[in-house]
């Protein structure tokens, strides 16, 4: 699994209007900071790093916990392919993704892999496939 991090700007600075009895005094800024994690690998067709066995067309898949369900973004690439087509949603209490693959033998030995995005942090798989 990979992890990066976008690192933010300090978190969100928040104005607050003070009473006039108060407005002498000087608070500063107050800043909030995300509680949030990288997106966790919770189940998937295989585990993380290892061979996938294409006999025929199958979908892989991941499921993730994530503290912003509702910000995951998926993508699923393949080494000479590129960005792959056709990938769908699991919803859900934990949300993931699938993307269904064919045995083609132009898909031997090539690097797939899913990437879990939720705006902050973003995390990924990957899994070399053996076409049988």
């Amino acid at each position: 699994m990979s992890v990066s991090h976008r690192p933010s700007h300090g978190g969100v600075v928040v104005a607050a209007l003070l009473p006039a009895s108060l407005s002498a005094c000087y608070l500063g800024p107050i800043r909030v900071y995300s509680t949030n994690t990288a997106p966790e690998l919770l189940n998937a067709h295989a585990p993380d790093g290892g061979d996938y066995v294409l006999e025929t067309e199958q979908k892989l898949f991941v499921v993730v916990s994530d503290e912003e369900p509702d910000l995951l973004d998926f993508t699923w690439t393949m080494s000479r392919e590129g960005i792959l087509p056709n990938v769908e949603l699991i919803t859900g209490d934990n949300p993931g993704s699938q993307v269904v693959l064919s045995p083609d033998p132009a898909y031997d030995g090539q690097l797939v892999t899913c990437i879990a995005d939720d705006g902050e942090y973003v995390s990924s798989w990957a899994w070399t496939l053996v076409v049988e």
